[in-house]
């Protein structure tokens, strides 16, 4: 077995095992999930839990006592606020004197109602709200002492602020539940120790078994894990998957196979996941029947992710080579299918946001939710996918075998096809078009071959994952903008309707019933001396028995009125008669309804103001003694006044956006400001503010949506424009989103490959370490730029709270100085005058009696809605009552909501405490919040733009570092002795400059001692060519001695041929005499430089013409490749350029000799402006030795010749500004490359 078998079998055997361990842990956490969250098993927990904080609170009871005893009783209230230990339960203490409380331990809402019954211990609810609590009650003298705990929390309206349910101590499976006082429809009795029924609960869903949120994550985790390991086993398993010609099936294959696992899924419904959980509800994410839910959301793009990871991975298997088709048919289709998968992501992507209903604003990071990272988690996971994809589209593009710029062409027809379409018919985002042309840029920037595209994955990926986050981020904004809007216009249309159809219609049956009830009519024929108790009796029974879950959504005032009655206006104080009062609010603002006596108010206010007119008997006294009339107001306001609260008080089940304390409100009548609310500066007339027409503007930094009625009211809704920041904010998130796991895969997909490319070299190990520290000091210094300006901000807010506490109190003491504000008539009045400051000092205001109970507030809501108790904080009061402070500072919280309150002591002008000043500082926190979170969003943003630069600066100066180094390196590989080394120029004196020094005089050594090995060589050669001179000048002298000698004996013998041997005898001179000048000329040529001449040369001419020369060979081929067809010119003598290239092709004719298929190949290509020369032959090549000489002078490897012919060439080259060497393999052949300088 060999070793990739034995690494594919270990392989195999983890992917069977993991994939089996993961359905393991999978079904057993759902198995428990089913046998912990049955109702029958919440409902036995929650039995249990009851008991044992029932045991907790008695417990604590008995304990208090004991310590109350232990001091005689309670003579000082300092003995139970010094009790530390009670401010650290999380059960409600209370001491109350005369059914007065004295003493409580913490200011959560808590009702007086449920400390009445006599029982000593008692499971009660709150009729007011429906909150339920635990009750353990001891009296002790005139004292009471109580314990109580919140189980199940209620309110009349919802918010992510608020908590609805069972409280936090009684598990996260109760929180799922509802809680009932009766037993109807599926309903679980919880039992009390004594086995009687205390509630039924009911659950939330349809199928009766909810689940939190936290153990669906898990499971669904472990889903998402499991079937990754089924998609990895399925690809392995592929018959054929590493062959060619089955790249097609396997695909197919592959993806119906997954199809079917999802389409199998559904089917088996609850068999395989709680698909009725809330993870599946549409209500979070819906887009058809594809895409029903998020957790269908997350499903598909998981199986749509691992079909592209399949494809990539069988597509770069896939290299061309079995092409059938016509590869330009291929290769647009191929191209369509690139630019037809980015219009897809876009709208896929698109229509993931939008049609999603968690938050995906990014200007309040804290508030995304789990399914919000959802969301998110799928625009990657898809993005992830398209990448993939992409990649491997263009590998198969690529494959194809065109060249650059013909492929350039074919996607710019594409593109310009697309973008018209896309413009034309608007049927997609029109930032499609753009993104198309950043992706194929990117792709033919690194398509410089197929190797690029598969091994440059960092820069590559780096480059698609950077275009894809600025994509998401795009469309991320634009589809909040885009939800922004259609929010503000439903706002504004609910605010331009002033009236309430339902209402209307409840309201008739309600006043039918109000004219026959007995109860009522009865209580008018009492006694005129008893009237304001009888009007209270009227008024208490009217609310418990009339005022229904809708009507409590109004504020109601019942005023009750006869013809002498007065009504007292605040704050004012001014006094009318009741009925005249009313009877001229409707005839100056008054509109009829379908109702009879039912009235809507023009308040000028945005929300719906009702007045209601009952009138019982009349003036003969047919019922009463005289006539009394019954005024209803209902008044809805829209909007939360002021600052501080709004955002607690928001009832999200009513349609408004949780924006909506971000809005600014404006109603123009009659082109003129009628009310405003919010930040926004609204002109006091319309036509300031906009030009008739427009239903949108965006001015001063406020995008403003404007609805006209059909009354002539014309309502604004303004919201602040988002900042660059926050549109930048998705940024940073996207992109680690998709790099990490998008790196991880392009790494394991190909491992081998890059481990191979990977090497840790010295410019590696200063890099890593140079950009480690550096990220390192960037997260150091915005965790300390965070914690310093969190800190800042806090000190300076400290300050500002104090200063206003400050402001508040003077304002108040200069109203109220001469004032008994213990009176009960000015309630109203201190309503209105707080109301008044918070407005002005821009917060809540409430103030407190020295019992610490609430006298007056600028917002009851807050405690009417039973959010928080109307007592004062237990410690603040400590801290102004027990210890005397002048000023207490601390956080408190409301929800899940924290905020500053600060205390102050008010007193009269003798220095008398006569109540504390409490202002919440809700508003400011709130500032606090999105400000940081804004901060760590910019700052997550700054630090990978910053990151990126530093890379790259890092990278780049990292290489300018070392480049000595790198020079020396090239240098050293380079050195020849046979020519003159370059030295390496380095001003810097530091290390590497002293290193640069050494190195040159190490080169000047090198060449001082090739000169002398040269010179050594020089004149053995020179030595060599004096004998070898004298050779082939002695070779002709013996010839012609001889024949002067055999003519001179000739002339002596007076031959009679004499004539005939004189003309012999010179012609044998004559050529022995050429021969010596031809032998004087050659080496006369070689010794002496030439003279020369430079003229403007056509190469590629010349080389041609040389070539038809040599040409008349039939065993050799000429092969050429000339980078420009038509001419190179160069400036040079055109007799040295000629004796140059006919000496080398002559060489490489001769070194081919008679063998066949001879090549001679000769390229030339420009390089910057130099030209390179390649001329390589497939001849016999030369030895080590002879490749050492082949410069030398009288060195040849031929039988004939005198060896000085490429000992020219070489200094006609040098002449010519050139440079020249070789190549050769005995054998094999030899290859000149010469370079030579551009014209």
């Amino acid at each position: 077995m060999n070793l990739t078998s034995f690494f594919g079998k270990i392989i195999r055997s983890v992917l069977f095992w993991s994939f089996l361990l993961t359905g393991l842990v999978y079904f057993s956490l759902r198995l428990f999930l089913l046998h912990e969250n049955t109702p029958v098993k919440v409902a036995k927990d929650l039995s249990q839990k009851l008991e044992r904080r029932s045991s907790e609170a008695v417990n604590i009871k008995i304990d208090l006592i004991e310590k109350i005893q232990k001091q005689n009783g309670i003579s000082s209230l300092d003995i139970l606020f010094e009790l530390e230990e009670l401010y650290e339960i999380d059960f409600f203490v209370g001491v109350l004197k005369n059914e007065k409380i004295i003493f409580w331990n913490h200011s959560d809402y808590f009702s007086e109602e449920l400390i009445q019954p006599n029982d000593t211990s008692s499971f009660a609810f709150d009729k007011t709200t429906g909150s339920a609590f635990l009750l353990e009650s001891e009296t002790i003298g005139e004292f009471k002492i109580i314990v109580m705990d919140l189980v199940y929390e209620n309110h009349t309206f919802s918010n992510d602020h608020i908590n609805i349910g069972f409280a936090p101590e009684y598990g996260s499976y109760a929180d799922l539940y509802l809680l009932k006082l009766d037993s109807s429809g599926v309903s679980y009795p919880v039992l009390s120790k004594y086995g009687k029924p205390l509630f039924y609960i009911q659950s939330k869903t349809a199928n009766g078994i909810p689940f939190p949120s936290f153990y669906l994550i898990y499971l669904f985790l472990a889903l998402l894990l499991l079937l990754a390991f089924a998609y990895v086993i399925l690809y392995r398993i592929l018959p054929g998957r590493n062959k060619i010609n089955s790249v097609g099936l396997n695909t197919l294959i592959f993806v119906v196979a997954i199809v079917l696992i999802q389409t199998a899924m559904r089917i088996a419904g609850p068999g395989v996941f709680f698909f009725d959980s809330e993870l599946f509800d549409p209500m979070a994410f819906s887009s058809g029947i594809l895409l029903p839910s998020l957790g269908f959301l997350l499903l598909h793009v998981e199986a749509f992710l691992a079909i592209a990871l399949a494809l990539y991975n069988l597509w770069i298997k896939d290299n061309g080579t079995n092409l059938t088709s016509s590869r330009l048919l291929r290769t647009i289709f191929y191209v369509f299918a690139f630019f037809i998968l980015l219009v897809i992501q876009v709208y896929v992507v698109e229509n993931i946001f939008y049609q999603t209903s968690v938050p995906l604003t990014f200007s309040k990071f804290f508030m995304h939710n789990a399914w919000s990272y959802a969301v998110f988690g799928s625009a990657a996971m898809f993005s992830i996918a398209t990448i993939v994809l992409l990649r491997g589209l263009f590998t198969k593009i690529t494959y194809l075998g065109f060249k650059k710029p013909v492929l350039f062409l074919i996607f710019l027809g594409v593109f310009v096809f697309l973008s018209v379409l896309i413009y034309l018919f608007k049927a997609i985002n029109i930032a499609l078009i753009p993104f198309m042309a950043a992706i194929i840029l990117i792709f033919f920037f690194h398509s410089r071959s197929i190797q690029n595209i598969r091994n440059q994955f960092i820069t590559l990926s780096i480059s698609l994952f950077f275009v894809f986050s600025a994509l998401l981020t795009y469309l991320i904004f634009t589809t909040n903008k885009l939800k922004s809007e259609q929010s503000q216009q439903l706002t504004a249309l609910q605010l331009s309707t002033n009236n309430d159809p339902l209402f209307e219609f409840l309201w008739s049956e309600t006043e039918k019933q109000l004219r026959n009830d007995t109860v009522i009519q009865s209580r008018i024929l009492l006694s005129e001396n008893d009237k304001s108790i009888v009007d209270q009796q009227i008024k208490d029974y009217f609310f418990s028995k009339y005022v229904s879950d809708y009507y409590k959504k109004y504020d109601i005032e019942l005023t009750i009125c006869n013809s002498t009655s007065e009504l007292l206006i605040q704050p004012e104080n001014l006094s009318f008669n009741c009925e005249s009062y009313f009877n001229e609010m409707v005839r100056e603002r008054g509109t009829n309804t379908n109702i009879k006596g039912l009235y809507l108010i023009d308040d000028d206010i945005q929300g719906v103001y009702y007045l209601a007119i009952i009138p019982f008997g009349d003036s003969s006294g047919a019922i009463s003694r005289e006539h009394t009339t019954l005024y209803f107001e209902f008044y809805f306001k829209y909007i939360p006044e002021g600052l501080g609260y709004p955002e607690l008080l928001i009832d999200e089940r009513k349609g408004f956006s949780k924006e909506i304390t971000n809005y600014s409100f404006a109603t123009y009548k009659d082109s003129v400001l009628i009310y405003k609310s919010g930040n926004y500066l609204y002109p006091s007339n319309y036509y300031q503010f906009n030009s008739p027409g427009k239903s949108k503007v965006v001015s001063n930094n406020f995008s403003h949506i404007i609805h006209k009625s059909e009354n002539g009211k014309i309502v604004v809704v303004s919201l602040p424009v988002k900042s660059l920041a926050i549109a930048l904010a998705p940024f940073a998130f996207f992109f680690l989103l998709m790099a990490i796991p998008g790196f991880a895969f392009f790494l394991l997909s190909d491992i081998r490959n890059y481990l191979k490319q990977l090497r840790i070299t010295f410019r590696f190990k200063l890099q890593i370490l140079i950009i480690s520290s550096l990220l390192l000091s960037f997260i150091i210094i915005g965790f300390s730029t965070v914690y310093y300006i969190t800190d800042v901000y806090n000190k300076k807010n400290d300050d500002f709270l104090f200063e206003k506490t400050q402001s508040i109190l003077i304002e108040l003491e200069h109203k109220l100085k001469n004032e008994d504000i213990s009176r009960a008539e000015l309630q109203d009045y201190l309503h209105q005058l707080l109301l008044k400051f918070s407005l002005v000092f821009f917060s809540d205001i409430n103030l407190y009696d020295l019992n610490g109970r609430l006298l007056a507030s600028s917002r009851y809501d807050i405690f009417d809605q039973h959010l928080v108790s109307k007592q004062m904080n237990p410690q603040a009061y400590r801290a102004m009552f027990i210890e005397d402070k002048l000023y207490f500072k601390h956080e408190e919280q409301i929800g899940d909501s924290r905020y500053l309150s600060s205390y102050i002591p008010f007193k009269s002008e003798k220095g008398d405490v006569l109540a504390y000043i409490n202002l919440p500082y809700f508003a400011r926190e709130s500032e606090i919040r999105n400000e940081i979170s804004s901060l760590i969003l910019t700052y997550i943003n700054l630090f990978l733009v910053i990151s990126g630069v530093v890379v790259f600066l890092v990278l780049l100066l990292s290489r300018r570092l070392l480049q000595p180094l790198q020079m020396i390196q090239d240098k050293m590989r380079s050195l020849r002795i046979d020519r003159v080394n370059e030295k390496i120029v380095w001003k810097s004196k530091d290390e590497l400059g002293q290193f640069v020094a050494q190195y040159n005089t190490l080169l000047d050594e090198l060449a001082e001692s090739a000169e002398r090995l040269a010179r050594s060589e020089r004149e053995s050669a020179w030595r060599e060519m004096a004998k070898q001179v004298a050779h082939e000048i002695k070779n002709p002298l013996t010839p012609m001695r001889l024949s002067v000698q055999y003519l001179l004996k000739a002339w002596n013998d007076e031959d009679p041929d004499i004539a005939k041997k004189i003309k012999n005898t010179s012609e044998t001179l004559i050529n022995q005499i050429d021969t010596l000048s031809s032998i004087a000329s050659a080496f006369s040529d070689f010794a002496r430089l030439p003279v020369s001449k430079p003229e403007k040369i056509n190469l590629i001419l010349l080389l041609n013409n040389l070539i038809v020369l040599f040409n008349n060979h039939p065993n050799i081929t000429f092969k050429t490749n000339f980078e420009h067809e038509a001419a190179i010119w160069i400036s040079t003598d055109q007799a040295n350029m000629n004796r140059i290239f006919t000496n080398l092709i002559k060489n490489s004719v001769q070194a081919i000799g008679e063998r066949q298929n001879g090549l001679i190949d000769i390229q030339v290509h420009a390089d910057n402006n130099r030209i390179n020369i390649i001329i390589k032959d497939n001849g016999k090549g030369m030895s080590s030795d002879e490749a050492r000489r082949v410069f030398t002078p009288n060195f040849t490897t031929k039988s004939s010749g005198m060896g000085i012919g490429l000992a020219m060439v070489h200094n006609l080259v040098t002449t010519s500004g050139g440079e020249i060497h070789f190549e050769t393999e005995q054998g094999s052949g030899t290859t000149f490359y010469l370079q030579l300088p551009l014209y």
